[in-house]
């Protein structure tokens, strides 16, 4: 379900529940976004609590009930994706990894207490973890000296040399499902989006371009494969590390089960093209 929380003024919280629903909650990770990004985040953390991947038990998001879109409001936007205290620090770790933000966790205690950032000089997280692209650590990173202007300028310099980056959801066609999974497996998806993960397989005998689409919360069992149209454009990018996936959501219909992917990949002309034709099947 594909909702853009900035648009949602009848409720101040969307949820999202995890198998693990009933777990005793010791408080949750925040999230903060703002408001023209919040939709893309929030769509990249809640399919990993609805699978289980995450192992956060809820996560909710604020909407535009609490007044966040009105003129003269910020407008930052906050999720709460929640754990048990003896999974808190791997919740944290998995979300950052999502994220790629900073976090900050904060008990439920301190909430029911009315602790807030507007009403008390002390933080009200008791862990924060770090955004680091290497290692994300529970140690806030040293603070870097003001680079000289020499040095801005030849980091700027070495910055336009770099290939630039393009994100985009494109939609993949998916074929062998009924080969491969059960008559009950497959009344499974059709009841809900499935998180899966792609592999490519260089050395299938019958397809040397063939995309595996591999279910997460079935012990990686294979579900089917991108079709051989789609795998012979997508192969040659994904082997050359040009093209990453950040996200892929299957949705299965009797007629025709389609990928949902959340790609970044060069921004250069071919990749465009190459993006904008699996875009277009969506229209």
């Amino acid at each position: 379900e594909d909702v853009d929380p900035t648009t949602v003024s009848n409720t101040p919280w969307i949820f999202k529940y995890g198998p693990n629903q009933h777990d005793n909650v010791y408080g949750k990770w925040l999230v903060y976004s703002s408001s023209n990004k919040i939709h893309h985040v929030w769509n990249s953390i809640w399919p990993h609590v609805v699978s289980g991947h995450l192992g956060a038990p809820c996560a909710k998001v604020a909407t535009a009930w609490h007044g966040l879109s009105a003129p003269g409001r910020h407008s930052s936007y906050v999720i709460c994706v929640y754990a048990s205290q003896d999974q808190m620090d791997e919740v944290g770790m998995k979300l950052i990894q999502i994220t790629h933000a900073n976090i900050s966790f904060k008990r439920d205690q301190d909430t029911e207490n009315n602790v807030y950032a507007n009403n008390t000089k002390d933080s009200i997280a008791v862990k924060t973890i770090y955004w680091n692209r290497s290692r994300p650590t529970f140690e806030k990173p040293p603070k870097m000296m003001k680079p000289t202007v020499s040095r801005r300028m030849a980091e700027n310099e070495l910055a336009s040399r770099q290939p630039k980056t393009l994100h985009m959801d494109i939609i993949l066609t998916l074929v062998g499902v009924s080969r491969n999974c059960t008559k009950a497996e497959q009344g499974e998806f059709k009841m809900k989006s499935t998180l899966v993960h792609l592999v490519r397989e260089a050395n299938n005998p019958y397809d040397r371009n063939a995309i595996r689409v591999v279910d997460d919360n079935m012990k990686n069992k294979t579900i089917g494969y991108i079709s051989k149209d789609d795998a012979a454009l997508l192969s040659p990018w994904i082997d050359q590390e040009r093209l990453r996936v950040d996200r892929a959501i299957m949705e299965y219909r009797l007629s025709e089960s389609t990928i949902f992917l959340s790609v970044r990949g060069e921004a250069c002309e071919h990749a465009k093209n190459l993006l904008a034709t699996f875009a277009n099947k969506a229209n």
